[in-house]
């Protein structure tokens, strides 16, 4: 029984009932409608199976599904009886079929909010559909379910869109002449749809974004008059008229969702609104295309095919999370772009005196992270573990991070995920020979920045460190670490052991904090926190209208800096803790801290350690970790910044070539500013 069960899954997947069974066994007009809808749904999947079809009197066929359908209309005109039985089933469904849901439901977002919408999705990927053959949406729906139903659907020519429309009106009976209420079914989806597109279009969330304050003028709600007129009217040349101004509306709804994406461009991106423009734009094309189609006297097999190649496209789109993801978060990611690339450029030096401005910022950065260093240590032998070790690592990286930012100092790998953004922002127009090179400069710009930030940084951290234990011994008569524990510290740091790997994971921590820093300046900007504290009454009665206002400039002026800052702190200390509970031994190796580390634990050894491959190991896993540190951070970010910006391969290539050369024929800009930079 078992086996028996197993064959037929597998066979499920490939089980198909071939034609001539099919048009052997075409159901009849009188029978129940799920009887015919199953037999409909066998005809596609027979169009859908792989395989190769003989050619039959000169029509050339292959393994294509377009073909099949060619196929199937050439044997049905060789037997006329069957084609007549087919042309009354089809058009029976049509008939007993309800077409309304087709064109409002296909392919457009059933809820209002991205989250209901994503639960909404999830659910109807994991769950099977309730059958309803009584919906022609339904039918579509559940047999046009992906790219590759698309593909095929596309691949039928005008020919064949103009005999599969000849064949629904085949022999059409005299209790046939009502079959077709696909009309009526459309003026009645523009009705709800219209309906919707009103309700979103005037919500608070769209008409406060609006230049237009008065409901009455706002487009959505005028297009929604526009299209009731367009209704009622029944002579058809002033249709037409009310038609032609349906279409200015409409051009002046999209120009007012414009206006909307220009709003969040300067004050914030909300995923909530990104959500509704997107579905007020399917709305306003779907209400356009329908008016098209009933305008139509005779329905053209291009109008056909085009109209029903959207609704399929927008069918498996509506289903797909991807898909979501991508309308939902493509403007918040952008934003969040710009926003970093707009921080990015204060990190990138161009000059002699920006340089050794960066070196002198990264030594101060680097003497702040001696104390972090040692402070790490000592909290180690407090005994702190699991959460609490992890919290108090968190703090302490805090507290030295943000003591770094406001003394204007600078930590290296910071900056990487900061600059790539700003070097998107560069990689337009660059078949331009002069805006090539400029993008050049600027890399090797930044480049030479990043080396000379780590360099700064070891620069500060190892000195320092050894002199921080220098003192401790001094004043205690003991060694910050003990042997062991700095021999323990110094083979944690060899490049043969997992050294690269926790240094990448690193860089990955440290490009997710650039995002939080991004996401949060944009939250600050669309919650207009700077106009809300500055304005609070009762804040003011606290502290005085001066100390909110300084206060909330602050903020403006520092929430990047704030929100990255505490963000890599707890993903530093945090994460390695969690991910342990879970069994994942995944640790962190940050270059300075990780330099400060090894100048500690060589303090506390003997001197012969300098002469050992374990020592120069350390110090090469070290190297690794500022390599990786910073290209990971740095290339992730560039990544996703020139994938927000839409930059072509072509334009990729033009800038990696560009740069090779750049490296042979001047390679000592890459580590110091030319008197050219």
């Amino acid at each position: 029984m078992k086996n028996n069960f197993l064959r037929r899954f597998i066979l499920s997947r490939t089980h198909r009932k071939d034609l001539d069974q099919l048009l052997v066994h075409v159901p009849g007009p009188e029978t129940k409608i799920k009887m015919r809808t199953s037999w409909f749904f066998d005809v596609l999947e027979w169009i859908r199976r792989e395989g190769i079809i003989k050619q039959v009197d000169g029509l050339k066929t292959g393994e294509t599904q377009a073909k099949r359908v060619q196929y199937f209309l050439f044997i049905l005109e060789r037997n006329l009886e069957w084609k007549t039985k087919v042309a009354k089933t089809l058009r029976s469904i049509m008939k007993d079929t309800n077409g309304v849901e087709l064109f409002v439901e296909t392919g457009v977002s059933s809820q209002d909010s991205f989250s209901s919408e994503f639960i909404d999705r999830l659910q109807s990927l994991i769950l099977p559909a309730v059958p309803n053959e009584e919906e022609l949406s339904y039918i579509l729906t559940s047999n046009f379910q992906n790219q590759r139903d698309l593909e095929w659907l596309k691949q039928l020519d005008h020919e064949t869109f103009e005999k599969i429309e000849k064949l629904f009106s085949f022999d059409v009976g005299p209790e046939e002449q009502n079959w077709n209420q696909l009309k009526d079914d459309a003026k009645e989806a523009i009705v709800l749809l219209s309906i919707q597109m009103q309700a979103l279009g005037l919500s608070p969330q769209i008409r406060q974004r609006l230049s237009e304050k008065n409901y009455k003028k706002i487009s959505f709600y005028v297009l929604g008059k526009a299209l009731d007129q367009y209704l009622n009217e029944q002579d058809l040349t002033t249709q037409t008229v009310i038609v032609s101004q349906v279409d200015k509306k409409i051009e002046e709804c999209f120009h007012s969702l414009s206006e909307v994406q220009q709003h969040l461009d300067d004050f914030g991106v909300s995923i909530q609104i990104v959500f509704q423009i997107e579905k007020l734009e399917v709305l306003l094309k779907r209400i356009q295309n329908i008016i098209y189609i009933l305008q139509q006297k005779n329905m053209d097999p291009l109008s056909l095919s085009n109209f029903l190649e959207n609704l399929v496209r927008d069918s498996f789109e509506r289903r797909s999370l991807l898909s979501l993801a991508n309308q939902s978060f493509s403007l918040l990611a952008r934003k969040i772009v710009e926003r970093t690339a707009e921080t990015g450029e204060h990190y990138i030096t161009r000059t002699s005196s920006e340089y050794k401005e960066m070196i002198r910022r990264a030594l101060g950065g680097g003497l702040v992270t001696a104390f972090t260093t040692v402070i790490k240590f000592l909290l180690y032998f407090v005994g702190f573990g699991g959460f609490f070790g992890g919290f108090f690592a968190s703090l302490n990286y805090s507290i030295s991070f943000l003591f770094i930012h406001f003394c204007n100092f600078t930590l290296a790998t910071k900056q990487s995920s900061l600059t790539a953004p700003a070097l998107a922002a560069k990689m337009q127009g660059i078949r331009n020979r002069e805006a090539l090179e400029d993008l050049i400069d600027e890399i090797v710009n930044t480049i030479r920045t990043q080396v000379a930030a780590v360099f700064g940084n070891i620069l500060g951290v190892v000195p320092f460190t050894l002199l921080i234990c220098w003192v401790i011994k001094l004043i205690f008569h003991n060694e910050l670490l003990s042997e062991a524990k700095a021999f323990d510290v110094m083979e944690s740091f060899s490049i043969l052991g997992l050294t690269p790997l926790y240094a990448a994971f690193t860089g990955v921590l440290l490009w997710a904090s650039s995002v939080i820093a991004g996401w949060a300046d944009n939250w600050y900007a669309y919650h207009r926190l700077t106009q809300a504290l500055s304005q609070n009454r009762r804040l003011i009665f606290v502290f005085g209208e001066k100390r909110m206002r300084l206060f909330s400039l602050f903020l403006k002026k520092n929430i990047v800096a704030i929100s990255g800052n505490i963000s890599l702190a707890l993903m530093l200390g945090i994460i390695p803790v969690g991910l342990q509970f879970f069994g994942i031994m995944l640790d962190v190796r940050h270059v300075t801290l990780s330099s400060g580390s090894l100048a500690a634990a060589s303090f506390s050894l003997p001197s012969q350690v300098f002469e050992t491959w374990s020592f120069w190991f350390a110090v090469m896993g070290i190297i690794s970790m500022g390599a990786l540190n910073l290209l990971v951070s740095f290339f992730i970010s560039l990544f996703l910044a020139i994938r927000a910006r839409k930059i072509e391969a072509p334009e990729r290539e033009l800038i990696y070539r560009a740069l090779v050369d750049r490296l042979r024929y001047r390679p000592i800009s890459f580590l110091w500013p030319s008197i050219k930079d």
